[in-house]
């Protein structure tokens, strides 16, 4: 006998019309519609001479635990990853959902309320950062360094384990996320709707004039508004295992999780790094999933000799690479967090482009002054600035060199000076301000728009109003 869901929650209640006013006004007349070839513009002109259309039909989904089979139907458009020696596999291709737009207006719906559901009841762990209102991975990588600051304060030995779970989306088991739901006490027709929601899902691929289409058994579709609180649910549940070991602490943005291991010393940081794999791997085996190896990394800080680490018996047998810095969500940590390795990645990230925009604009033609500015006010700029508030402050003598040696070459080139001109009398021209100050105040304005005190002159704002939606409100009552 199926499961019909928790029997000691309450249903929830039928979908406002201002909720669906709400959804259908905010739809993009420019999305790709499914297979259905429904769009935005068809939508909304069905709502404005039938009001009631979509409000019947969206609660009656509701009422009935039951998503349209027409809305299951995805289109999939391959898109190349960046790593172009893996395009002649399937591996180099990312799988791109075009799903039915009033699918998506009912997953809107119930994602609103399921998100509401899992916040009143405390179900959203405080280190989940991926798909959480409020949050960004701007506060994901500050939670990070923060966490190994506080580490060197009180004398501990820590080491960052970041693991990927490979073709999460795309490997997300359906039982698994069902039982989940039922041990939260989901309310019983949001969990029927979602059960039928990953039921009989019909995925076509089309290249040329061949058609292949094929039943989806497991994944979250991506493109789905549904499938990032899915994976929440999942990854909650390795949240909710690990937070129970000592010296341990996660940090989960997504797929992308980073463990914090700390510890009076090598040894019982080790020793913690045994039992925590050992965790993982038993809840990777519970939900079917798969660990990336290639994307998979440790890294002891501030750790002169990372032999011991290398020859653990674990990390061995995992495959893990012991590495001195890594790549994480747009950043390059480093095993110092000097950023010095972030300034270099940087360096030859935006030179590139520069040499690029050389060939457009030379000393009497090309792109003017006031377009060159332009790009770089709103293109270089917030690249360099990217996750500043979590590093401007730490950053060593020689990362701070190298971040205004890409500013002196931008502004050199901007101004068509000679080389000798200095860095400050560029800045002047150029009415620029220099990268460090600039850093600085991208991290004070973050800060003040949230009510958070700063160093700067206006120490902090007080009485912020923005249009925002109130939180603990029940969506039906909740608006702007």
């Amino acid at each position: 006998m199926v499961k019909t869901g928790p029997a000691n929650s309450q249903p929830e209640p039928p979908f406002s019309k201002n909720k669906v006013d709400e959804v259908i006004k905010n739809l993009d007349d420019k999305k790709c519609p499914g297979p259905d070839d429904f769009d935005g513009v068809i939508v909304k002109r069905l709502h404005k001479y039938l009001p009631k259309f979509w409000l019947t039909l969206f609660n009656k989904c509701l009422s009935l635990g039951s998503f349209p089979e027409e809305w299951k139907k995805a289109r999939v458009i391959a898109i190349p990853k960046q790593d172009r020696n893996k395009l002649h596999s399937v591996q180099g291709y990312r799988g791109i959902s075009l799903l039915s737009i009033p699918g998506k207006c009912l997953e809107k719906l119930a994602t609103e309320r399921l998100n509401h559901f899992l916040e009143s009841a405390g179900h959203i762990p405080p280190q989940q950062y991926g798909f959480t209102a409020g949050r960004s991975t701007v506060d994901t990588i500050k939670a990070v360094t923060e966490h190994v600051s506080s580490c060197r304060r009180s004398g501990q030995k820590c080491c960052f384990l970041a693991l990927d779970i490979a073709g999460a989306f795309g490997n997300a088991w359906h039982p698994g996320i069902l039982a989940r739901l039922r041990k939260l006490n989901c309310p019983p027709n949001i969990y029927s709707l979602v059960r039928d929601f990953l039921r009989e899902r019909m995925a076509h691929f089309i290249l040329g004039k061949s058609v292949s289409s094929k039943w989806v058994t497991k994944g979250c579709p991506q493109g789905s508004v549904l499938a990032p609180t899915l994976w929440n649910i999942i990854i909650n549940s390795l949240i909710a295992l690990l937070s129970k070991a000592p010296n341990v602490r996660l940090v989960v943005y997504a797929d992308n999780i980073m463990i914090m291991i700390q510890g009076p010393s090598t040894a019982d940081i080790l020793n913690t790094l045994d039992n925590t794999l050992r965790s993982i791997e038993t809840w990777r085996k519970e939900h079917r999933l798969e660990i990336s190896k290639e994307k998979s990394a440790l890294m002891p800080m501030y750790a002169r000799n990372r032999d011991e680490y290398k020859r653990h018996p674990m990390t061995v047998a995992w495959g893990i690479n012991v590495v001195s810095n890594m790549r994480y969500l747009g950043v390059t940590l480093d095993c110092k967090l000097d950023w010095y390795p972030h300034s270099q990645h940087l360096e030859l990230k935006l030179l590139r482009i520069r040499n690029r925009l050389v060939r457009c604009s030379k000393a009497t033609w090309g792109m003017s002054f006031h377009n060159l500015l332009t790009i770089y006010k709103h293109a270089i700029l917030p690249v360099i600035t990217y996750a500043a508030e979590a590093w401007c402050t730490t950053t060593s003598k020689r990362a701070r060199s190298k971040l205004l040696q890409i500013q002196w070459s931008y502004l050199l080139f901007i101004t068509k000076a000679y080389r000798t001109v200095s860095s400050e009398a560029l800045s002047a021209v150029a009415e620029i301000m220099p990268i460090d100050l600039a850093m600085l105040l991208h991290k004070d304005i973050r800060d003040m728009s949230r009510g958070q005190p700063t160093n700067a002159v206006i120490l902090e704002l007080k009485k912020i109003e923005i249009p925002n939606k109130i939180r603990e409100i029940h969506p039906r009552d909740n608006h702007i």
